[in-house]
């Protein structure tokens, strides 16, 4: 996927994000978040469907209880294989180093979702942790959308 195909405003990709252009601004200052966007010639910032996916892939990994500067590093770490992952299935399946599912991240009985995340934040290459196919379900059908063709 071409990432210069499509590129959205900060307010386009807060619509699907949730991020607000504040938000993001502050988050590069602050120096997380900041492989996200294109500065663009005009000094303004542009996302791409990759970053749109990363960014809600954060968004959703934070609301899990992750620190939100490794959300944004699995978020960003994973987007090309989601986006891979929604293609073509098959394909997107057969990525490989997965000891557990998010469901099970959220509901392991020995530990509290919090205490998890953190262990599972931790870890050394935290995106292969997770199934694709989990990840891949954290999005909203709105950011599906901008992935597969409408007649899909």
């Amino acid at each position: 996927m071409d990432d210069s195909a499509a590129l959205f405003s900060p307010a386009e990709a807060e619509s699907y994000t949730g991020y607000s252009p504040d938000f993001m601004r502050e988050l590069r200052r602050r120096k997380i978040g900041v492989k996200f966007g294109l500065r663009q010639p005009n000094g303004h910032f542009a996302y791409s469907i990759r970053d749109i996916v990363g960014l809600t892939i954060a968004r959703e990994l934070a609301k899990l209880g992750f620190q939100q500067d490794r959300a944004f590093e699995i978020g960003h770490g994973a987007a090309t294989t989601v986006i891979d992952y929604y293609l073509d299935p098959d394909a997107g399946a057969k990525h490989g180093c997965v000891p557990f599912s998010l469901d099970k991240v959220v509901l392991w009985p020995a530990l509290g979702k919090e205490e998890t995340a953190r262990l599972i934040s931790e870890h050394d290459d935290p995106v292969c942790l997770f199934p694709i196919r989990s990840l891949a379900n954290l999005l909203p059908e709105n950011v599906r959308s901008l992935i597969l063709p409408a007649d899909e």
